[in-house]
């Protein structure tokens, strides 16, 4: 598949049909080739501009009903867009192209084919756009398009995400208390450790000192 700008290609064109039907005047560029392409349309040198439109849309080939705005179910891996042209005039030579905002960065030329293919979209809002050429390089400049969303799974949604945080927060939260706890008890045991040895020495000599003056008072 190759990607170009395919609706601008017909500038060349334009500028060529230019020099073949407009006099040479002192206008600027643009009027120039809007005179060029005026010509192109009365004269129809090349042919009628195609017109093109959208058929059908299939998700894991289920078709999706119409309407202005499609939604696509959650965790789709393949999705389907059908497009043709009602021009009569050697439908065979007709042209396409179409890009994907949202996902496509470029135009995507893909010759006769009448079908665009994309796979495990994230879920968001796109708008597919596809214009067609007469095969001359007379490119449709309105096209057609639709909108769709692809909707989140439920592990996608903000609920689900902002659920996910405060769990993280409130672990953290009961793992940092659980840490000072602990540190708090081997402090107090190694406090404990320290001052037992000295209060059993301060015990035994307050005990043979009450024992000494008992002895004294009794002789």
């Amino acid at each position: 598949m190759r990607s170009t700008g395919c609706p601008e290609r017909s500038a060349a064109m334009l500028f060529r049909a230019h020099k073949l039907l407009a006099p040479p005047m002192a206008e600027s560029g643009l009027r120039r080739i809007l005179r060029a392409r005026a010509s192109i349309r009365e004269s129809c040198q090349w042919g009628p501009v195609p017109s093109v439109l959208i058929e059908a849309v299939r998700s894991d080939g289920r078709e999706q009903l119409s309407s202005d705005t499609v939604s696509i179910q959650p965790r789709t891996r393949a999705l389907e867009i059908d497009y043709t042209t009602t021009s009569l005039a050697k439908p065979e030579r007709v042209q396409f192209c179409y890009r994907l905002d949202g996902s496509d960065t470029t135009w995507q030329d893909v010759g006769t084919r009448r079908r665009a293919y994309y796979s495990t979209l994230s879920p968001g809002t796109y708008r597919f756009r596809v214009t067609a050429s007469n095969g001359d390089d007379v490119w449709n400049e309105t096209g057609a398009s639709l909108s769709f969303r692809v909707l989140p799974a439920w592990y996608q949604t903000l609920a689900f995400r902002s659920a996910v945080v405060l769990m993280i927060g409130a672990f953290g939260a009961a793992g940092a208390g659980l840490i000072q706890r602990r540190r708090h008890l081997q402090s107090q045991a190694a406090l404990k450790s320290i001052l037992t040895p000295r209060s059993r020495s301060e015990h035994v000599s307050l005990r043979n000192c009450t024992t000494r003056c008992c002895k004294g008072s009794r002789a």
